[in-house]
């Protein structure tokens, strides 16, 4: 299995999309998966969570993709925690979730239960559910990781401290919130900084979207000189509500919903989807062929924008002038300073100097202007 030394995009797929592929549906002819020679186009890399396959009883779903495919196996740590919590019956053991692990995926990740609430607590059953899998672990011919989690430095020092000891293949970073990249850089440097075992290239970020992101993370590679990968289903957008991404701007979103008038005569975009199909197919109301069209049509300019920023990553003058062209300057400045900041000292003077970054929750638009102590 070969990573590319970069950020490496890795679509989350929706449950519609994995509908549609088993009953084989096509779109004129073409296939509508995104990793075959019949496809609109062709990406190597995906995940999906097993704890949804798991509840499909799809056992052999590693089959649904061509050998050159990477496939990522997140455990449902996340969904079986929440499903719990909302009152829902969750009757799928860990040693279920490590055997379609290790049987479907080329990349999987340890059952963890996030740390939302309480931290004690999810720490302590991680850490049972990390001891089974370590224990009981069959195929090794797979990268299966670590994780990573904590709200703050003092709880990120707490459960590595906790966890470090199992002999794992990487590492995937699950810090919250996944919207503050700024603690997310933090604790790549602090995995770094203490030599975690088998970070160097097989480090994983949960749920990481949109071109800030984008940006922050193929910088991070960039300066670490190794492949990460993170994964995101934003643009399942389409599928959900019908959104569809402007051309080479994943931030701004055209409806297409129902009710919607159509006030354009063609498409515009000149994507191999968009390519291949008409405006009228697009708006049809009645057909849920267009909002998978849709989707297929924003993972797209996902994997572009995101292949974009790696090719510029490496010219700091280029990605400044791409920054300020897309109101990113300001983070830009900030993770370079961050980086010069952790060559001279460590990831604990980082965390206390940025701290007003790492504490931002949610909308991190308000970052862009705090650089008064950067």
């Amino acid at each position: 299995m070969y990573l590319e030394k970069q950020a490496n995009y890795i679509p989350a797929i929706g449950e519609q999309f994995i509908s549609y592929w088993k009953r084989n549906h096509r779109y004129k002819n073409f296939d509508l998966k995104f990793f075959t020679e019949q496809s609109f186009f062709k990406y190597r890399y995906m995940l999906a969570t097993a704890y949804y396959r798991i509840t499909q009883n799809d056992n052999d779903h590693r089959s649904t993709y061509p050998d050159d495919a990477v496939f990522i196996a997140d455990s449902g740590g996340y969904q079986m925690e929440s499903f719990s919590r909302a009152g829902k019956n969750v009757d799928i053991t860990p040693m279920q979730v490590l055997r379609w692990i290790e049987n479907n995926s080329d990349i999987g990740m340890n059952l963890d239960v996030p740390p939302w609430n309480t931290f004690k607590d999810p720490l302590k059953r991680s850490i049972e559910n990390f001891a089974l899998f370590e224990k009981n672990r069959v195929n090794y011919n797979f990268k299966l990781y670590n994780v990573l989690h904590g709200k703050s430095y003092e709880e990120i020092n707490t459960w590595y401290n906790a966890v470090k000891k199992f002999n794992f293949d990487g590492w995937a970073i699950g810090i919250d919130p996944a919207t503050n990249i700024y603690l997310q850089i933090i604790g790549y440097m602090y995995l770094n900084e203490k030599d975690a075992l088998n970070l160097n290239g097989f480090c994983h970020f949960f749920g990481m979207s949109g071109l800030q992101n984008m940006i922050s993370l193929a910088m991070l590679s960039n300066y670490f000189d190794t492949a990460i990968t993170f994964d995101s289903s934003s643009y399942n957008v389409g599928s959900r509500f019908r959104k569809f991404m402007l051309p080479n701007n994943i931030r701004y979103q055209w409806n297409m919903g129902r009710e919607k008038p159509r006030k354009i005569n063609n498409i515009p975009c000149n994507c191999p989807v968009c390519r291949n199909t008409t405006i009228e197919e697009l708006y049809i109301q009645t057909d849920d062929m267009a909002p998978l069209l849709i989707s297929l049509h924003n993972l797209y300019q996902y994997i572009e924008t995101n292949k974009y920023v790696n090719t510029i990553v490496s010219d700091n003058d280029f990605l400044e002038e791409y920054a300020l062209s897309v109101n990113e300057l300001q983070l830009v400045k900030n993770i370079n300073n961050m980086f010069l900041d952790y060559e001279k000292y460590n990831s604990e003077y980082v965390y206390e100097k940025y701290k007003p970054l790492c504490m931002l929750r949610g909308n991190q638009s308000v970052s862009r202007n705090l650089s008064a102590i950067l």
